[in-house]
């Protein structure tokens, strides 16, 4: 499986999470939807697109937790018949990034 970095620091840790996770697709990006690494897309256009709906999915999700008086969610995990989808948010020293995964 192919991995590609913006940032070159988060090659590492990205290969390493696909392959202790065996996830098929995984995007790492900023809560902006721009994508900082990708491993498992073949299309740019597919990138573009589960980059900005990922993006789209934290700040609605961010937005009803508000709604509701509660902090923001830890993560969504939605499990279909085949294939599920992990999007999380977290902290580091550079700045928040998101995670997509689809195992």
């Amino acid at each position: 499986m192919t991995a590609r970095a913006v940032e070159s620091w988060t090659l590492t840790p990205l290969t390493d999470f696909v392959r202790e996770a065996s996830a098929r697709l995984v995007l790492l990006m900023t809560p902006a939807g721009q994508v900082l690494a990708q491993s498992g897309f073949s299309r740019a256009v597919d990138v573009m697109s589960a980059a900005a709906l990922g993006a789209a999915i934290v700040a609605s999700t961010t937005e009803l937790a508000k709604q509701l008086r509660q902090p923001p969610f830890a993560a969504l995990n939605h499990q279909g018949h085949r294939h599920g989808i992990f999007l999380s948010t977290f902290a580091l020293e550079r700045g928040t990034v998101v995670v997509l995964a689809v195992y």
